[in-house]
């Protein structure tokens, strides 16, 4: 029973009324077959508070003190539809009339309804109460159920709009017919058992609840949160024992509840003996009880008789004290300012304050079901809403243990966003990891956030890192390795300087002008001691000389090379005497050829240093987590012109080699030349695709091992068999063939 259906009783005594003129019931089609219980304790309760009121006064007879005539009050119909009908009337006589239950929005409209008043908050809060409260639970995926009529039309639909404001999505959206069908009630529970929306909201009057609550009992289907408006929540024709597995754990909301004090004494010493002119008194005796009276005795008996269904008949001796508290719970719940320390008042709209209790049905024991309040909703004057709600208390239906969870997709973890399904409402949705560079660092985020560009978003791309700078250092494993190397290296050609300085006379040394061969060696140390320009951290002097200084010191040791070759050429080649082979020999050819070939490879660098010079800069994109300080070698077009003049000149002196590799000489050392060019040539090949494929601190580290490879691989053949001889064989250090 509703708490309004007490609130009326407090509004007649606050009146004063002291009598009933009668009572009149529209007739509702789904209880034509029993009494209706629900109007029956209306009636009682304006028993009681007619009562109240006359036990305070003294009668006296044929005398009345009130000349005036008394103001005429109707005690509207329950339902929505019927009450809007009579209030339509009424109100053009100005008469008033009180509904206990009448929640429809439109029953506020003054210039329709003048005179209508409910003691019953406007049903228009009820979807908001719910929209907030399916938002304080995490809910986003619902199934809606509406009944078909006024006040649930209109209730649902609020309700969609409400849900939408609170960015929750309706999985479906179903009409429950009044006359409702086998078919129908079977179309709808396949409706529900199919959604993946574990709650679903269920806009009607009971009636139609129960027949669908019936099939979903018959079914056995579990797994579901029924969430009830005011119109079926403490609806008795719900109490069913045979419905309280299903509905065990329902929430939803009802009228702000207290007490009347001796109403429930009152309700329990109701008696058909009490009342002997009470038409009603014996079939709700009967509804209650579950017993039959016999002709219109108050005996007790029960047939045993296998051919007749067992009978239980009615003795007068049933106490209603003993009967479930869902028959008694609601009977002493009012919503008005009296003993009770409730207020009850009528705005401009004639509507009450919105103050909603959210109750929880609760299966104690097989024989026992209890509501419980486990919240408040609450709209305040300046329209904000409160909400309260003691999550611990609540039992969940579906037979969940804890908060369930109402979903159309999983939640989306930090690091990914809600990316939408085509063709399915917002609520639905596939969890995509954030792109590179962007984080997502909150549950269900709908877009990603990008870092700034000195930092990374982590494996996990949950918050934004700084990003680890990284060069070639001195005080990298790689750069103390290369380093080393470096300088061990540059030690061989000078410690070789030293001894063809101590063996200058001897015919090994002399052999292909030793002047070249110290220029060579000199080169070579340089070429050597290069490598170190390209560890540390990159500076603008330093990747100015970096490509510079590798260019040119290797193109003078490669023009010696090619120098000292085309020496022996020409000196096998000069057979007639003053002869311009001849001459070629005397005008200091070999230091011109040298010279020349490198003054080349130096006006290619100016030319690059002048027109896009390299410049040091940092690498934020190479990879994510770092950024890699290096040169920009300006004009990417100049670096391979000068690795390409250098491998000119290598293959050029290659190919010479190759041709003087048979003189007959026993210095000759054309044949060690070709094998150092082979060498030198093949590890600048392999540079190439080894350079464009590695990143970061690496590609410095390639360059300066292929610096290291092909100066030791010149060093090694054209140095190391003269050094043989020198040290280890002076015996063939002997024979010089003149020149």
């Amino acid at each position: 029973m509703k708490p309004g259906h007490l609130a009326v009783a407090g509004l007649v005594m606050r009146l004063g009324q002291l009598g009933v003129a009668g009572f009149v019931r529209l007739g509702q089609k789904h209880r034509r077959n029993r009494l209706d219980t629900i109007p029956y304790q209306e009636i009682l309760t304006i028993v009681f508070a007619t009562e109240e009121i006359n036990s305070g006064e003294i009668l006296v007879p044929n005398y009345n003190c009130n000349m005036k005539m008394k103001l005429p009050a109707i005690i509207a119909e329950e339902y929505s539809s019927a009450t809007a009908s009579v209030a339509r009337v009424l109100g053009i006589y100005r008469f008033p009339q009180v509904s206990h239950g009448a929640g429809l929005p439109l029953l506020s409209d003054k210039v329709q309804f003048p005179s209508f008043v409910r003691t019953v908050v406007n049903t228009y809060s009820q979807p908001l109460g719910h929209a907030e409260f399916t938002k304080h639970f995490g809910w986003t995926w619902v199934g809606i159920i509406y009944g078909d009529n006024d006040f649930s039309v209109q209730g649902s639909q609020q309700l969609k709009e409400a849900l939408r404001k609170a960015h929750v999505c309706v999985a479906f959206y179903e009409v429950l017919p009044t006359d409702l069908t086998k078919k129908r009630i079977l179309s709808l529970v396949e409706t529900i058992t199919q959604s993946s929306a574990t709650v679903v909201i269920i806009y009607a009057y009971a009636p139609e609840v129960a027949l669908l609550m019936e099939e979903i009992t018959v079914q056995n289907i579990s797994g579901k949160v029924w969430i009830a408006p005011t119109s079926w929540i403490t609806d008795s024709i719900l109490s069913k024992k045979e419905l309280w597995k299903t509905l065990n754990g329902t929430i939803g909301l009802t009228s702000q509840s207290g007490e009347i004090p001796g109403f429930k004494d009152f309700l329990s010493h109701i008696h058909p003996s009490k009342y002997p002119h009470d038409i009603y008194m014996k079939a709700f005796w009967e509804a209650a009880f579950h017993c039959r009276w016999k002709n219109n005795e108050t005996v007790r008996l029960i047939e045993t008789d296998d051919k007749m269904p067992d009978i239980t008949f009615c003795t007068g001796k049933e106490k209603l004290d003993t009967l479930e508290q869902t028959l008694f719970h609601y009977l002493k719940k009012v919503n008005f300012r009296n003993k009770a320390a409730q207020e009850i008042y009528f705005d401009a709209n004639g509507d009450v304050p919105v103050i909603f209790d959210i109750i929880n049905w609760q299966l104690t024991s097989k024989e026992s079901m209890k509501s419980v309040i486990v919240g408040r909703y609450k709209i305040s004057y300046d329209g904000s809403q409160i909400l309260i709600i003691n999550e611990s208390a609540i039992t969940w239906s579906g037979g969940y243990l804890q908060l369930p969870f109402s979903r159309c997709s999983n939640s989306c973890s930090p690091g990914y966003r809600k990316a939408p399904i085509r063709g399915l409402p917002i609520c639905c949705y596939d969890c995509v990891s954030c792109s590179d560079g962007e984080i997502a660092n909150e549950t269900d985020a709908t877009d990603c956030i990008r870092c700034l560009e000195d930092s990374w978003p982590g494996e996990q791309r949950i918050t934004c890192l700084p990003k680890l700078v990284e060069y070639l250092s001195y005080n990298d494993p790689l750069g103390v390795t290369l380093t080393s190397v470096t300088i061990l290296l540059s030690a061989i050609p000078c410690s070789i300087l030293l001894i063809f300085i101590l063996y200058r006379d001897t015919p090994i040394v002399r052999a292909n002008n030793r002047n070249l061969s110290y220029c060579l060696l000199v080169a070579l140390t340089f070429c050597f001691l290069c490598s170190l320009i390209f560890i540390g951290k990159p500076s603008h002097m330093g990747c100015l000389l970096r490509q510079s200084a590798f260019g040119t010191l290797f193109s003078a040791c490669v023009s010696t090379i090619l120098a000292k070759t085309i020496t022996v050429l020409i000196a096998f080649n000069a057979t007639k005497p003053g002869g311009f082979q001849t001459k070629l020999m005397g005008f200091k050819t070999p230091y011109v050829i040298g010279v020349f070939c490198s003054i080349l490879q130096v006006g290619i660098c100016t030319v690059w240093l002048k027109s896009s010079s390299p410049f040091p800069e940092k690498n934020k994109t190479t990879y994510k987590d770092k950024i890699i300080i290096e040169c920009n070698e300006g004009s990417i077009v100049m670096f391979y012109c000068m690795l390409g003049y250098l491998g000119l000149l290598a293959i050029v002196c290659f190919v010479v080699a190759f041709l003087v590799r048979k003189l007959p000489d026993r210095y000759n050392e054309a044949k060690f030349i070709t094998f150092s060019m082979i060498i030198f040539v093949s590890v600048w090949l392999s540079f190439v695709p080894a350079y464009l494929s590695t990143k970061g601190k690496y590609v410095v580290a390639v360059e300066i091992f292929a610096i290291i490879s092909s100066g030791f691989g010149l060093l090694s053949c054209i140095f190391f068999p003269k050094c043989f001889i020198i040290l280890l064989r002076p015996d063939m250090n002997t024979v010089l063939r003149k020149m």
